[in-house]
């Protein structure tokens, strides 16, 4: 290449910078809306593979219906391919903070080197009654302060604690939970506030309930390669954990065993020396009644010997004082002295008799403490065999109770989950998935465009150095050198705009798009990443363009003799255009507008170049105020249009209508109505089971007092509410799960699954519904209806937040929820989103803007001679602007004509590519959006013409005296 060829090339793109400056930019813009697009999915990835990696995100969750020890955790460590083993438990508790607040947050415990809290303000705890909060939703104003395990909770959860209160010592973020949903409960409303992290030494288990393991590799979170080692992995893992985990089942199993024969062998042993000592009692109970019996009738027998004796005496007696009366009365006392002496001895016998019958009666009254004794014995003996036959009984039967439950002994199960089953993980797959769907479609526009940018200037290119192609080739250089010329022109342009857009696009989308995400996730800041592949594909795409246009631009030109280029090119045979055959028109129009139709319809590649490059951009216009529409104002439809109430209040105990009356009662003044129902979380699917299972909300209420609290309502059309037996789904819940009206679907409720017909399908905006009937409640579910949540609807001008403090105070009160809080949550959340819009409605702008400006140049340059005859026959500046400008204000509104329907047809493809689990989008587009769409675009055309402004004005009457030859 010699000096004069390299000047020529920098002269030529010096004295047409505007057209080399429209290559550059439309270049650039295309390859980096390209590439930024293209590159946001692996940024993504690489920001969330190495915070995983940073923060040990589980490679495996396993679970056991057996538990795990320490020594199985140790052991699962040194299996081949694990790196880290850790064992954790966790329970969900509602919690009471010192303000009052109350929520469900579920405890997890920290394990070492394994899912590792990302602190974010404060410390790590370092005693067991400390603990980290949820970073997404407690503020720093939270350390220090104390977390009370409400007295509300179960004995099973309270117990689950060492302790009811546990100091906060920092918030942090984790990479169990990338993205801001953390899921459902049992407790309080079904919905947990946030996460905890606690040392282990503040939980009270027995064994740990979760193994996560940590694999010992370096492969790219949701790359092909890792998905194929974990399969590999998950396999290798269920049979070893399964041994290790078996191996204790067998020794429980056996220690059982042998624990049941020790008891029953025990049993026999104890019941034979029982049986024994019983027989020795009884034996000995034989013998003592016997000998009280001996004695008994000895006691009888001598009494009887007394009394017989006694009565001989008395009689003698009786006797011998008749005697002594007649001796006494005959004055013998010779003969009454015997007879008194013999009374004496009478007398003496009789005391002695006396005497005796006193021993006997002593002798018997011990006889009959004896008895009284034996009697007892008995009694107790008596006593003794029921009680040992009882016994026997009672061990025998907590030996066939233990053997039964040694039969239903089941081998533990084991599950091993994959990463693949954390919500957050497998949520973000889908949600950068999507960007690559966008990305697969946008980047398309900008590159048709730019090639019909790089065609029209290249061709005008070479059609203004017609004459100049023709000298050189006389001049003797070869077609490749000329040809050269143009190429290096288009390539240089391409390649300086490929390397500006590439880096700068590759940076710009990730980061505007990373920030709209952080509606979910927001775990860390964007990771930027460059491809060579790519770049060499979007350079590759940029020389097509660009050289491609330009080389068939130039092959079509030097095909001719050096004679015919040198020589002008005849101007193209006028025709006659449609519209002149519509003659009651034509005749109508102004000379000048007929000029500038007959203009536009001449050159039809200017024409269709033109119409399809603000059709493009219109669309994409259209596309980013549609956005703006779906997505902003879902706030307003879900709070506006469906839900009517202002407060949710959650109790601890099942309401009655009269309990809920005393509760409003208590709350003072201010509110206007309220509904009674039950509010909690269910899975949902299809009967047929071939669908997905979705985790969602369930309310079951009285119809008729919801109608004034949530209106049901699809396309405009009301949604009855359901009869007994039948629910109505949200409409991103009946599009995941598959279902239609008519369907039947399976519903969870606790530990009952009931099968319910789709009534009705409504439309909801955030989270995911399903309504029921509270008629027959328990006949559906098998569980009893106990409402246990408020909806009130406030007097208008009430304080809400006054309002919700009072009946946060009230016994038994759980939760109150402040719809606005909800609100004004998803009404922040949204807003992130405007920087996507912004970007999109951005380069839409800068598209058409670089078409206009193109063209408009070219178009002014092509006609120079024109525009300068214009000025020499006397026309006004401002009549000479609109001769060349009102073409490109028609063309305008032609390409706007066509972009409007693309835009509608761009916009619902954009949409079906949104996907966030929890909220639904309205896929609209408001009539002033189409307005706004359209004064965009006229609006960068105005800008373009004002910027023409200035070439016009310098256009010299002398151009057109000049001849052409």
């Amino acid at each position: 290449m010699n000096r004069a060829y390299r000047k020529n090339i920098l002269r030529t793109i010096t004295r047409s910078m505007g057209r080399y400056l429209a290559i550059f930019a439309i270049i650039a813009l295309g390859v980096g809306f390209f590439a930024g697009l293209r590159q946001t999915k692996p940024a993504m990835i690489e920001t969330v593979n190495q915070y995983v990696r940073e923060y040990q995100l589980f490679d495996f969750r396993v679970l056991s219906t057996f538990g795990f020890t320490a020594e199985e955790i140790e052991r699962a460590g040194r299996i081949e391919g694990v790196r880290t083993a850790a064992g954790a438990v966790f329970e969900d508790f509602i919690y009471q903070d010192e303000t009052g607040n109350t929520g469900v947050l579920r405890a997890h415990s920290l394990t070492a080197g394994v899912n590792r809290p990302d602190l974010q303000a404060g410390r790590m705890p370092d005693q067991p009654n400390e603990l980290l909060l949820d970073a997404s939703f407690f503020p720093e104003s939270m350390i220090g302060t104390v977390i009370r395990v409400s007295k509300d909770n179960p004995d099973g959860t309270k117990n689950s604690f060492n302790y009811s209160e546990y100091i906060v010592t920092g918030l942090a973020r984790s990479p169990y939970y990338l993205n801001t949903e953390r899921g459902t409960t049992a407790l309080g409303n079904g919905k947990l506030s946030g996460f905890a992290y606690l040392p282990e030494d503040g939980f009270s288990f027995e064994y740990y309930e979760e193994l996560y393991l940590v694999m010992d590799h370096d492969y790219e979170v949701y790359s092909e390669a890792y998905d194929e080692a974990a399969e590999r992995w998950q396999d290798e893992l269920e049979d070893e954990i399964s041994k290790l985990v078996n191996e204790r089942y067998e020794r429980e199993l056996e220690k059982a065993r042998q624990e049941i024969a020790d008891a029953r062998a025990e049993l026999a042993a104890e019941t034979a020396k029982a049986e024994a000592e019983l027989a020795e009692a009884k034996a000995n109970l034989e013998d003592a009644l016997a000998e009280i019996e001996r004695g008994e009738r000895r006691l009888a027998e001598a009494r009887t010997v007394l009394s017989l004796k006694e009565a001989e005496l008395m009689e003698q007696e009786q006797v011998l004082r008749l005697q002594l009366e007649q001796a006494r009365q005959l004055g013998a006392p010779e003969v009454a002295a015997p007879i008194e002496a013999v009374l004496g001895q009478i007398e003496a016998g009789l005391k002695e008799i006396e005497a005796n019958k006193a021993e006997l009666s002593k002798q018997e009254n011990e006889l009959a403490k004896a008895r009284q004794e034996w009697t007892e014995a008995a009694a107790e003996y008596e006593e003794a065999v029921q009680k040992l036959a009882q016994e026997i009984e009672g061990a025998e039967a907590e030996i066939r109770d233990a053997e039964a439950k040694l039969d239903s002994f089941a081998a533990p199960e084991i599950y091993v989950l994959s990463r693949e089953t954390n919500a957050g993980y497998a949520a973000f797959r889908t949600d950068a998935g999507t960007v690559e769907g966008i990305g697969k479609v946008f980047p398309v526009f900008f590159f048709l465009i730019a090639a019909l940018v790089c065609s029209t200037t290249m061709t005008r290119m070479v059609d203004d150095e017609r004459t100049q192609i023709g000298t050189l080739r006389a001049l003797g250089y070869s077609n490749a050198a000329i040809a050269g010329k143009y190429l290096i022109y288009a390539g240089s342009a391409a390649v300086i705009g490929c390397i500006a857009g590439y880096f700068i696009g590759i940076r710009v989308f990730p980061l505007t798009i990373w920030m709209a995400f952080d509606i979910m996730y927001g775990f860390a800041e964007i990771t930027f990443v460059g491809d060579a592949a790519l770049f060499a594909w979007s350079l590759a795409v940029s020389l097509l363009c660009s050289m491609g246009t330009a080389y068939a631009a130039c092959r079509r030109e030097l095909r001719h003799m050096p004679a015919q280029l040198i020589r002008p090119k005849a101007p193209p045979a006028g025709k006659r255009i449609l519209l002149e055959r519509i003659g009651f028109i034509w005749k109508r129009m102004k000379f000048l507008h007929k000029v500038t139709a007959r203009n536009i319809f001449r050159f039809k590649k200017r024409l269709f170049m033109m119409i399809l490059g603000i059709a493009g951009c219109t669309a994409l216009v259209v596309t980013g105020y549609g956005l703006r529409d779906s997505i902003m104002n879902i706030v307003d439809y879900q709070f506006d249009e469906i839900m009517h109430h202002d407060l949710s209040v959650t109790f601890t105990e099942p309401l009655t209508e009269e309990r809920a009356e005393e509760v409003l009662a208590e709350a003072g003044e201010g509110i206007m109505r309220h509904a009674l129902l039950l509010e909690t979380t269910v899975d949902v699917m299809r009967a047929a089971g071939d669908g997905v299972s979705k985790s969602v909300f369930l309310i079951a209420a009285d119809g008729t007092a919801m109608k004034d609290f949530v209106h049901l309502h699809l396309d405009g059309e009301p949604v009855p509410y359901p009869q007994p037996g039948e629910a109505v789904l949200s409409r991103k819940l009946a599009e995941i799960i598959g279902a239609a009206v008519g369907d039947e679907i399976s519903v969870r409720y606790g530990n009952t699954t009931a099968v319910l017909k789709v009534s009705g399908i409504f439309e909801n905006y955030v989270q995911h519904y399903i309504y029921v009937a509270a008629d027959r409640f328990a006949e559906t579910f098998g569980e009893p209806y106990e409402p246990k949540t408020l909806y009130l609807i406030l007097e208008e001008g009430a304080d809400e937040y006054a309002a919700a403090a009072t009946l946060s105070d009230l016994e038994n009160t759980a939760n109150v929820t402040v719809i606005q809080n909800i609100r004004s949550t998803v009404e922040n959340t949204m807003q992130q989103m405007n920087y996507v819009i912004l970007l999109v409605i951005f380069c839409a702008g800068a598209l058409a803007f670089i078409v206009l400006f193109n063209l408009t140049n070219i178009n002014i340059t092509e006609r120079v001679r024109e525009i300068a005859t214009l000025k020499v026959l006397g026309f006004f500046p401002n009549e000479t602007r609109s001769y060349v400008f009102r073409e490109n204000i028609v063309l305008s509104a032609m390409g706007i004509f066509v972009g409007l329907p693309l835009g509608v047809l761009l916009h619902r493809f954009v949409m079906d590519q949104i996907k966030i689990d929890m909220v639904s989008f309205q896929v609209t587009i408001l009539p002033l959006s189409y307005v706004y769409s359209v004064l965009t675009v006229l609006a960068f055309t105005v800008f373009v013409n004002l910027l023409m402004n200035r070439k016009i004005e310098r256009i010299s009457m002398a151009e057109s005296l000049k001849s052409i030859e």
